[in-house]
């Protein structure tokens, strides 16, 4: 038999379920939403500390890769300018009395061979590189 049979009216109320809104005082309500206010905030916080962690760590790795750019470029000129030299300096071509005015060595003397112009700016240009690397 329903209430309404054995009655005639309505049960006032609900018989399960959520409660209504005018069930908790407004005071509670009010305490639990500041609550969940502020440890949103404090989330927030802790995720913004942590990004600012993770650029800090970025940006210290940033200087090493810039060092290391920069040696590979020193690198890659460094590579041309030999490459440059190399195919340039062709040593039956460039200094013919290179081979021609070699002196036999003689005993307790070292050996003396002119150098040509080709083969002076050549070490010249290797100097200088290794001066700069200092």
């Amino acid at each position: 038999m329903s209430d309404l049979e054995a009655t005639g009216t309505k049960r006032k109320g609900h018989a399960g379920g959520r409660k209504q809104a005018d069930d908790e005082p407004a005071t509670k309500k009010i305490a639990q939403q500041r609550e969940a206010s502020r440890k949103f905030r404090e989330r927030k916080e802790q995720y913004v500390r942590d990004l600012e962690a993770a650029i800090a760590e970025l940006g210290k790795g940033s200087q090493p890769t810039e060092e290391l750019r920069q040696r590979v470029a020193a690198l890659e000129a460094e590579n041309a300018l030999l490459r440059q030299v190399t195919f340039t300096f062709n040593p039956l071509t460039a200094a013919p009395d290179l081979l021609q005015t070699t002196t036999i060595p003689q005993p307790l003397v070292t050996p003396t061979v002119p150098l040509s112009k080709v083969v002076l700016h050549r070490h010249l240009v290797l100097m200088i590189y290794f001066l700069q690397m200092i």
